[in-house]
């Protein structure tokens, strides 16, 4: 009826009429709508709630349905339902039949529910737009216990985890089985437990077992679980909503029927604190950990300025890669060689164990004076839960060798300032006295030998002590001393400048170190990266860092550059070169 009326003011208002004609339609219209809207509700949609069967078992499906003569206003909002009930399908039908020449239609909505609790529950009234259906109450019965085991039972679940008194962060199988004698179809609800997270383990398993002297068929699942905090922990039952077919487990039964809800016992654990014999200073608890490393190269020796890397592995069953710690060595005493590590690799696998666990850690170690080091033991204590004991995994200290650089030099004497080193003068030949007769050419020395002889033996002292201080100089900021002429540019500055920009740490360094060759030949190649290392500071640190450690993002030479710009700059003015310092710093200056 109410569609009719909606159609009919349409239309209405939709007419072409004359002048005369529309006050008298217009009228007519007002006071159409005077006399409908007052009853609007009256012109409602009546929508019918009926229930398949009432009362109905607490694990049993049932329908419910809102019919009606139209078309409602929209579709239903089932949102209402969900409090006290699972919904579990809904389909919609249209039938049109006609009696005498009379059309009638009928509009329904199945929904299939099953409730939640047991208990008298109302259905409540379900919008359809603007339409609305009655409230409506249904009784529901505890019903027979689904998950029960024996003869009767065609269908039932199990869940158990092990262990039951795990340790705090410990891992946790929890184990859930479907134990059918007949064919069935149905969805298992995953375990939901407060502030813990679960996650599946493996592909699901099936197999065949004996429970009370009856074989059943058995679907498995199993999951991980990792306590947070101590104490009792309570594992809510697991419920499937499913529809049991007849009797047979052959690939050609078929599951029929009305759905069903079983469910599994609740598990409770019992689960303990960090225990007070463990000494470690971070918490692993695991079924087994191993430690391995590798170095490159093996011999574990390497020239001054070039790496030496260790890769150390950490591998863990029955704990969560979060769980493992970081795999950087402690500090190498003398601070004469740094650690730049990468960034490390993480991995987790899945097995029938659990899960399996991997920290890779790869630390480039770099030192620039040629000697030998000792690199520290790495010790890991953990928590064995097999044997229940704390155990200690390590892998021991060694000895590393930094070899002299290729070119010969790097030795342990320090350098000198980087300039132009003066060759040493050779000491003058000292002067002999003429024999006071030529013609005796066998008379004995006299004076003079003894004077030679003196002078002789204090320039090899001299050079002796020149040698020593000049071996236990200590270097301070060589690159800003005076040099003796301005810096040569060259192309080597060009290649700094354009690894610079472009963000290439290798080609920047090597840049330096050909820069640095072409300015001070003389010195060791240790000599001038320790030159290097003390004049560029903390630049030259990260540079090693993106070089030697992937120091995280791309590297950005903008403040390498600026500090060598300063660097020649200063040099160049210190040499005294006011025309050729400009040319020098030409291509540095483009930026």
């Amino acid at each position: 009826m109410v569609n009719v009326v909606r159609v009919f003011i349409k239309n209405w208002t939709h007419q072409r009429f004359d002048g005369r004609a529309a006050p008298k339609r217009g009228w007519g219209l007002g006071l159409l709508l005077c006399l409908i809207l007052p009853f609007g509700d009256a012109f409602a949609v009546n929508i019918e709630v009926s229930l398949d069967r009432n009362p109905v078992p607490i694990n049993e499906s049932f329908t419910l349905t809102f019919a009606a003569d139209e078309a409602p206003d929209d579709d239903p909002d089932l949102s209402p339902l969900r409090d006290n009930f699972e919904i579990l399908n809904q389909s919609q039908s249209n039938q049109f039949s006609m009696v005498n020449g009379k059309t009638t239609r009928q509009v329904s909505f199945q929904i299939q529910l099953i409730a939640k609790t047991p208990g008298t529950l109302e259905i409540p009234a379900i919008a359809f737009g603007k339409d609305k259906s009655r409230p409506f109450m249904v009784s529901v019965t505890q019903g027979a216990v689904s998950n029960r085991q024996g003869a009767d039972a065609n269908l039932f679940l199990e869940m158990e985890a092990e262990p039951k008194n795990p340790y705090v962060q410990a891992q946790v199988i929890l184990t859930v089985r479907v134990l059918s004698r007949v064919a069935f179809s149905g969805d298992l609800a995953q375990p939901e437990v407060q502030g813990v997270t679960i996650d599946k383990l493996d592909d699901d398993r099936q197999y065949m077992a004996l429970r009370d002297g009856i074989q059943f068929r058995v679907d498995e699942r199993r999951y991980t679980l990792y306590p947070e905090k101590s104490g009792r922990l309570s594992i809510p039952s697991v419920n499937m909503t499913a529809e049991l077919g007849g009797q047979g487990l052959g690939p050609f039964s078929r599951a029929k029927g009305r759905p069903q809800r079983f469910h599994s016992d609740p598990v409770v654990l019992d689960v303990r604190p960090i225990p007070s014999s463990f000494k470690g200073s971070s918490w692993l608890p695991a079924a087994r950990l191993e430690l391995l490393e590798q170095w490159s190269p093996k011999d574990l020796k390497v020239l001054a300025g070039e790496p030496l890397t260790r890769t150390l592995t950490l591998t863990a069953e029955g704990a969560s890669v979060g769980l493992l710690p970081e795999l950087m060595g402690p500090d190498i005493p003398g601070g004469e060689v740094k650690q730049y590590p990468d960034q490390p690799v993480t991995k987790e696998e899945k097995g029938r164990t659990g899960l399996i666990s991997l920290r890779q850690q790869k630390t480039a170690l770099l030192a620039v004076r040629p000697g030998t080091y000792k690199v520290p033991a790495v010790e890991i204590p953990w928590w064995n839960t097999v044997k229940d004991q704390m155990e200690v995994v390590k892998v021991p200290a060694h000895e590393v060798t930094v070899l002299p650089a290729a070119d010969g030099g790097g030795g342990k004497t320090a350098a000198p300032p980087l300039a132009e080193i003066p060759e040493a003068p050779a000491p003058k030949e000292p002067l002999v006295p003429v024999p006071l007769d030529p013609q005796k050419t066998d008379q004995t020395p006299g004076f003079w030998p003894w004077v030679s002889l003196s002078l002789g033996l204090g320039w090899v002292a001299t050079l002796m002590l020149w040698w020593w201080r000049s071996r236990n100089q200590k270097v301070i900021e060589p690159l800003r001393q005076e040099p003796a002429h301005a810096p040569k540019a060259g192309s080597q500055l060009k290649r700094l400048e354009a690894a610079c920009l472009q963000g290439d740490p290798l080609a920047a360094r090597q840049a330096l170190e050909a820069w640095a060759q072409e300015n001070w030949p003389k010195l060791s190649s240790a000599e001038r990266l320790q030159a290097l290392e003390s004049d560029l500071g903390e630049t030259w640190q990260d540079l090693n860092r993106h070089l030697y450690g992937h120091g995280g993002k791309g590297w950005d030479g903008q403040a390498l550059l600026r500090k060598a710009q300063s660097i020649v700059a200063t040099m160049a003015s210190a040499a005294g070169v006011k025309g050729s310092s400009k040319d020098v710093l030409e291509s540095l200056h483009r930026l």
